[in-house]
């Protein structure tokens, strides 16, 4: 790790490096450092929706339901047993979030210097990167966590690599897009033959869905079928296009085709799902005692009506992308929302004025839309698949990104930029693992030895083997 932080290569992976390396390296550090010092103070206890609000109270009661990650309640509770407060979790996001961009930052330095530094600051400083790193509640975690995970697989730490994919699929029910890429790669390097990296990986899978079940269970969570809002969500898309057939629905005795109508938008599902007491709508706290029904319903429904079920994904998840003028919907939370333990920021410091404004007039440009960062991970993606085969780290990064941003084509239930966060983070790390590639040129000037002067006993590198096989084979 200390190699890491000072970016240096393990020993089967060094090359020549930049001069400067370990200067750029510290440079690096100290910038993350700062970063999170300066977020800390500025919005510390932290940003607090409703989830995080939920997360705090089940969690100091030590009372789970599935609507959430138990682990995610579990650390919430934990924050405020020991610190008295939920800072800790916005403690814990901002090094995780800062560490692996600085780790990853400063294995780049040994070979690019004043570059990795760059894309690490810049992507520190954006507004994008800050405001929901100071949001408490599982895409910061999740982020977090799935950074460190990067930064272990391109410093060859797979079993790390491996624990952190693990702990990802903890912190989100749908984290499985994003870990599974990474898993990937941190045991694509470890086994050489094909089947045997195949039933690996395929046994990984299995393993990391099956961690959030377990854990839920071992946590002794309370069913809330989480599962009901997508479905809900999904049917009533289906029948804003197609008002005559909810009359035979589960949900007529909920709303009305006006109703449906008037609640329904491609944005949020919130609408609908969490109506106000009194209100038409269809409660998601209900949800589980109707499972089999509306089960059964969304399968009749997406049968009867494939083109209405596309039409409302494809409409969901652009707006989720952000693709369309006007304001951006739900960039981040804002507050700290009211809650009864008294906690409450502290609008009056400076770092806090600035830090609002700077993000405030960000909300409506690239910063916060989904579709710029979408972009840039398939540029990203592309750009590592043309040398993956050197070096596939990148790519496995880039990848993850872009597979956790393309499930939610098929699972959002709403347009908030958090939703893509890791997406937005994993095309920097995914650049910053391209520049510490073992096999990216290092700068002239660096002492690389000439051609053919290697010091006795080395070993050749990769492309010089079958020559060299050869020669003894002629010599025999």
């Amino acid at each position: 790790m200390r190699g890491m932080l000072r970016g240096r290569a393990p020993d089967d992976q060094r090359e020549p490096g930049h001069p400067l390396g370990p200067r750029w390296a510290r440079v690096i550090a100290g910038l993350a450092i700062a970063w999170g010092a300066v977020v800390f103070a500025a919005f510390h206890p932290g940003l607090m929706s409703i989830d995080a609000i939920v997360h705090y109270s089940q969690g100091l009661e030590s009372a789970y339901s599935n609507q959430h990650p138990p682990l995610v309640t579990w650390l919430f509770g934990q924050s405020g047993r020991w610190l008295g407060t939920p800072a800790g979790i916005l403690a814990l996001q901002l090094a995780s979030i800062g560490g692996g961009l600085a780790l990853l930052g400063a294995r780049a330095a040994a070979r690019h210097g004043a570059l990795a530094a760059l894309v690490t600051g810049a992507t520190l400083a954006a507004p994008g990167t800050y405001a929901i790193a100071a949001m408490l509640g599982k895409d910061a975690l999740l982020a977090g966590a799935l950074l460190l995970a990067a930064a272990a697989l391109r410093a060859g730490r797979r079993r790390a690599a491996l624990a952190l994919s693990l702990v990802a699929t903890l912190l989100r029910l749908n984290a499985i897009f994003a870990a599974v890429p990474l898993a990937a790669g941190a045991l694509w390097g470890d086994l050489r033959r094909g089947r045997a990296r195949a039933a690996a990986i395929v046994l990984a899978v299995v393993v990391l869905a099956g961690a959030e079940p377990a854990a839920e269970r071992a946590a002794g969570t309370r069913d809330v079928w989480p599962l009901g809002q997508l479905l809900v969500y999904d049917l009533a898309g289906i029948y804003v296009r197609h008002p005559e057939a909810l009359a035979a629905s589960a949900l007529a005795r909920d709303v009305s085709a006006a109703d449906l109508a008037r609640l329904y938008t491609p944005d949020t599902g919130g609408l609908l799902l969490f109506p106000a007491p009194g209100a038409p709508g269809v409660s998601f706290h209900h949800l589980a005692e109707r499972r089999e029904a509306l089960t059964a319903e969304w399968l009749r429904a997406v049968r009867a009506h494939p083109a209405a079920y596309a039409a409302h994904r494809l409409e969901v998840f652009r707006a989720l992308l952000g693709a369309r003028r006007g304001h951006a919907f739900y960039p981040f939370h804002a507050r700290l929302d009211p809650n009864p333990w008294g906690l409450r920021l502290s609008p009056e410091t400076l770092w806090f004025r600035a830090l609002v404004g700077l993000r405030d007039a960000a909300a409506d440009g690239v910063a916060f839309r989904g579709w710029f960062w979408v972009a840039l991970s398939v540029a990203v993606t592309a750009l590592a698949a043309a040398r993956a085969r050197r070096d596939p780290v990148p790519l496995c990064i880039a990848a993850s990104g872009l597979a956790y941003a393309l499930g939610y084509a098929l699972i959002s239930v709403s347009a908030e930029f958090r939703y893509l966060y890791w997406t937005a983070l994993s095309g920097p790390a995914a650049l910053l693992a391209l520049l510490g590639s073992p096999s990216s040129a290092p700068p002239t000037g660096t002492g690389r030895r000439r051609s053919g002067s290697r010091d006795p006993g080395t070993t050749a590198p990769c492309a010089d083997r079958p020559a060299g096989r050869a020669a003894k084979s002629a010599a025999g």
